[in-house]
C-alpha cells in the first residue's frame, strides 16, 4: 500500500456518550446521519443526538470543552420490557424505525411532534403480556426477533418489511 514504510502510527478521534447497560445494537438513520438509535440490554431502545459529538470530530480544534458524554437520550421507549436485538430505520421514510426483542414483539416507531409514537405491531410472546394487533401469521411462541429489515427499492420499499427470528422463521 501507499502507507507502507510510514513511521507515524494510526490516529483515531471518537467521542464518548454514556449509555445505561450493554448496547446491543446501534443504527444510524440514513437520512439524518446524526440520529442514532441503540438497543440495550435493560430492554430500552434509545435515540441520541450525536451532532455535538461529529460537530466536534469535524472540527477537532473548536474553541471551548468538548461535549458532555452525559447527555440523556433524545427518546427512550421502555415498553418492550426485555431486550432486544432487531433494529432498522426506514429507508424512505426520515425518522420511521422497527425495533425486535427476544420475546417476539415488533414495534413500529412513527415520528411525531415532541418524539416518536411506538405501536406494537407484532407479538408471540408466551407470556402475552400485552395484546397487539397481529399482522403475521405463523410466528412461533417466544421466537425471539434477531432482525429486520424494511425492503430498500422498488415497489414497497419504505412499506414492506421482513423479521428474522431464532426459530429460523422469515416473516
Amino acid at each position: 500500500s501507499d502507507d507502507e514504510g510510514s513511521d507515524e502510527d494510526p490516529k483515531l478521534d471518537f467521542r464518548i456518550i454514556a449509555h445505561q447497560g450493554t448496547v446491543n445494537r446501534v443504527r444510524c438513520c440514513p437520512q439524518m446521519n446524526r440520529l442514532v438509535a441503540t438497543w440495550s440490554d435493560l430492554g430500552e431502545v434509545n435515540v441520541w443526538d450525536i451532532d455535538k459529538q461529529v460537530k466536534r470530530l469535524d472540527d477537532p480544534g473548536a474553541a471551548g470543552p468538548p461535549p458532555t458524554p452525559h447527555q440523556p437520550p433524545k427518546f427512550t421507549y421502555k415498553d418492550h420490557g426485555v431486550e432486544g436485538y432487531a433494529l432498522d430505520w426506514n429507508p424512505v421514510h426520515t425518522g420511521k424505525m422497527l425495533s425486535g426483542d427476544v420475546e417476539g414483539c415488533v414495534c413500529l416507531w412513527e415520528p411525531q411532534e415532541g418524539g416518536w409514537a411506538v405501536s406494537k405491531i407484532m407479538h408471540a410472546s408466551k407470556k402475552k403480556k400485552k395484546a397487539a394487533p397481529v399482522r403475521f401469521s405463523g410466528v412461533s411462541e417466544g421466537a425471539s426477533v434477531e432482525e429486520t429489515q424494511w425492503k430498500l427499492g422498488g415497489s414497497g420499499a419504505g412499506d414492506v418489511f421482513a423479521t428474522a427470528s431464532n426459530d429460523g422463521g422469515i416473516r
